[in-house]
């Protein structure tokens, strides 16, 4: 059947057929010149990427054009598919204006990604890092400045000239074959269910439960490789994610004023430091770290072990048959284990800011401020002090950015599954990365060989086997579990039982690290800490503020050479906190070395010793303080239980707390906002 005016059916099939053409023609385009600037970038890096595994640049070629196809799927998609609709329902009579959108929108795109990946290429070539945060905070040195220095500092009419020509030739292959003879009834069907399917599947990038994301722009230990993988708009888009989380709104009173102080020397006062100046107040805030009472004939090594889901309330159903430790339980017996000893925030990348930052501003290095170096970083004073520095865990390098965060803080060298892999191929892996064991087998090797050539190391290492799924590797022989003698569970059993198989699992792994440092002959040189990131999720429920300690409970181990606590008394019973870690450490390792006052030695007696977790919650054997704006108090009677004290005299020693604590996260809040937000 023929329609008047010529608008015949096999008219709107044609078009069909065109605008099919044109969604694939653009997302090839697009794909095809991102690949060309990472061609680009690879000759630009040339020695400099030359020594990288072959293998390792061809994960980057893939991942990269696997993100590449996302990028153009999610930017052509939905546009050209909605304009391709209007197109063909308009029919061949449509306005000018109609006909020509779905091709002024591909130019449009393919224009878009051009100048994106022009800057990402000269961004490189300034900052050596694809576009980061960084670039937000160009509008704050004015748009006539940065336009000033672009003009001066970079061919900008050559490049205008280059992305006309691209473009120009982009919109000729754009343009190439859209008039054709349309497909045949099955080609057509089966090219436009095809195209339903196809597009949704490259926006996401895989199959399974996540779609592609920015865990996946790690694919190898190199670094150079790594920066291969994200195009301009990639880069862009994961900048603005971490630009916008990272955000730090007000000024550097801001923290103060929120707390009752008008400035960082009345804060002080409140503590005891007494200081006339700001520049005065610095210095007592970053003290010479004094010699401990017995010195290592050497300086030793310090293993910080960060333990996912580490929890102090299970760790206490330890009991014949339900084996939560394995080969941890003797090490635990013969170490120093704190069990007052409470997260400094409920999440993973929050504890690293607070141990290793000492920040109470979270969080701190997801966006533009992670590109700074903070001097209260705990990795400078021991770098400074010769200790080769290195930060190892077992999932990707990629979460939070933590691969390109921490070597601005102190850390020379960022290991993580990739680099476990490389060393045990065939390691077995789940969800979040590599499985803990390994992990702790290259943590190991890496510290044994050091210690070969006499290189005193600082490592910090982060687990993530005992994590949501809870999987533990096939070839693991769990050990006995009694899911009743755990206590009442707030989740189903299966679920509990996993839980508790993961936990056993990581404790066994830190049993066989410190197994292999005894045999190593390492034990009698390395201080050992090991605490929980976080209590552990969902197992239990705190429905009051009198489960304050069980809610925010993490065990601490220290595990130290028994000759360096001859003649000390410790009190592993004390309230404490990850901020009293290092003080204790350090005079160990780095005495004259300054470092950040964030908190106490744990081997030394404390006047009114105290825990703060999330730099919110104050307890200690007196009581809780819950909230240092609105605070709630709790008292703690003889047998340990808290309830609350509305008045007398179990308030008096929680408000000096609370005073005191209020001035010390003021402080905190003042050192990290006065260097995040310095020009």
């Amino acid at each position: 059947m023929i329609r008047a005016g010529g608008d015949r059916p096999a008219d709107r099939w044609a078009l069909l057929d065109g605008q099919l053409r044109l969604l694939w023609r653009a997302i090839g385009l697009a794909a095809l010149t991102l690949l060309g600037f990472r061609l680009a970038l690879l000759v630009h890096l040339g020695k400099v990427i030359g020594g990288a595994p072959r293998v390792d640049l061809w994960r980057a070629f893939v991942m990269g054009s696997r993100f590449d196809l996302k990028v153009a799927a999610i930017l052509f998609g939905p546009l050209l598919f909605l304009l391709g609709m209007a197109r063909v329902a308009a029919g061949p009579r449509a306005p000018a204006w109609v006909a020509a959108a779905p091709v002024a929108a591909a130019l449009a795109g393919l224009a878009v990604c051009d100048a994106l990946a022009f800057v990402n290429h000269f961004y490189y070539g300034f900052f050596r890092s694809p576009i980061n945060p960084l670039i937000f905070g160009f509008t704050e040195d004015g748009a006539g400045t940065v336009i000033a220095t672009v003009w001066r500092d970079y061919p900008v009419l050559r490049v205008a000239a280059g992305m006309a020509g691209l473009l120009w030739a982009q919109g000729w292959l754009l343009a190439g074959g859209l008039s054709r003879r349309p497909l045949g009834r099955a080609l057509r069907t089966a090219a436009g269910l095809a195209t339903l399917a196809a597009v949704p599947f490259l926006a996401r990038g895989r199959t399974g439960t996540f779609p592609l994301r920015d865990f996946d722009l790690v694919v190898s230990s190199h670094r150079y490789v790594n920066d291969l993988v994200p195009s301009g708009p990639e880069a862009l888009f994961v900048a603005w994610q971490q630009s916008d989380e990272g955000a730090i709104s007000g000024d550097v009173g801001a923290g103060l004023r929120r707390l009752g102080f008008a400035s960082p020397l009345e804060a002080a006062a409140v503590l005891g430091i007494r200081a006339s100046s700001e520049a005065e107040l610095l210095r007592a805030l970053y003290p010479e770290v004094p010699p401990a009472p017995v010195r290592p004939a050497r300086p030793p090594h310090v293993v910080v072990a960060v333990m996912e889901s580490w929890s102090a309330d299970l760790l206490s159903r330890q009991a014949p048959g339900n084996d939560l430790l394995g080969r941890l339980a003797p090490h635990l017996a013969h170490g120093l284990l704190f069990r007052h000893f409470m997260q400094a925030d409920g999440g993973t990348d929050g504890t690293l800011e607070a141990l290793l930052l000492s920040t109470p501003i979270r969080p701190l290095t997801y966006g533009q401020y992670g590109y700074r170096t903070y001097d209260t970083s705990v990795a400078l004073p021991f770098a400074k002090a010769g200790y080769r520095t290195i930060f190892v865990t077992s999932g990707t390098g990629g979460w939070r950015h933590f691969d390109r965060v921490l070597p601005r803080q102190g850390f020379e060298e960022f290991h993580d599954e990739h680099d476990v892999e490389a060393a045990f191929p065939g390691s077995p892996r789940h969800t979040w990365g590599v499985h803990d064991g390994p992990m702790f087998e290259y943590a190991e090797r890496l510290l044994r060989e050091a210690d070969r050539r006499g290189q005193p190391v600082f490592m910090v290492i982060l687990t993530t086997s005992n994590h949501p799924p809870h999987q533990v590797p096939a070839s693991y022989t769990p050990r006995p579990l009694d899911l009743a003698a755990s206590g009442p569970v707030a989740v189903d059993p299966p679920l509990a039982t996993a839980m508790l198989r993961t936990t056993q699992y990581a404790c066994d792994a830190l049993g066989g690290f410190l197994d292999r440092l005894e045999a190593d002959g390492l034990a009698g040189r390395t201080l050992l800490a090991a605490f929980g990131d976080h209590n552990i999720r969902r197992l239990y429920e705190y429905p009051e503020g009198r489960d304050a300690d069980r809610r925010y409970g993490i065990p601490l181990l220290l595990h130290l050479p028994p000759a360096l606590l001859a003649g000390r008394t410790v009190d592993t019973g004390r309230y404490a906190s990850p901020r009293d870690l290092f003080p204790t450490l350090a005079p160990f390792a780095i005495p004259g070395q300054h470092l950040f006052a964030s908190g106490h030695d744990l081997l030394s007696p404390a006047d009114r010793p105290r825990a703060l977790a999330e730099f919110e919650q104050v307890l200690s054997a007196q009581g809780a303080v819950l909230g240092l704006e609105h605070p709630v108090f709790l008292g703690r009677a003889a047998d340990g239980s808290l309830s609350p004290c509305e008045a007398g005299p179990c308030r008096a020693p929680l408000e000096r707390l609370l005073a005191e604590e209020r001035a010390y996260v003021a402080l905190l809040d003042w050192n990290i906002r006065r260097q995040a937000l310095a020009r």
